[in-house]
């Protein structure tokens, strides 16, 4: 009788730690594949935001390239005004106005 209590009790200790590693198996491949959305959103945020970055600082390089200081004055508070503009995609759309009045 002893040993086919200790059979029942190991055999449902293994069960159990099958079950758990199943679990944490399914868990750990979810994980893997679900966060494929957030990431292309999140990597599309980075990647407007490096444009505006360059953008901007093609435009302060033309500005510094001319010492035009009327006109860089203009373009200088034109680029202050785009810092204002919340929205990524927005403020990308005028720093690249702003990039082609200046004839780049």
């Amino acid at each position: 009788m002893k040993a086919l209590w200790y059979k029942v009790k190991s055999s449902a200790w293994s069960l159990a730690f099958l079950v758990v590693m199943v679990l944490g198996l399914a868990w750990f491949v979810y994980n893997i594949v679900r966060p494929t959305k957030n990431k292309t959103q999140y990597l599309e945020g980075v990647q407007a935001k490096i444009n505006t970055a360059i953008k901007e600082n093609q435009i302060r390089a033309k500005l510094e390239k001319d010492k035009i200081g009327a006109i860089k004055k203009i373009y200088d508070q034109k680029l202050e005004e785009t810092k204002e503009i919340q929205d990524r995609e927005e403020r990308l759309k005028a720093l690249i106005r702003l990039h082609e009045e200046l004839d780049l």
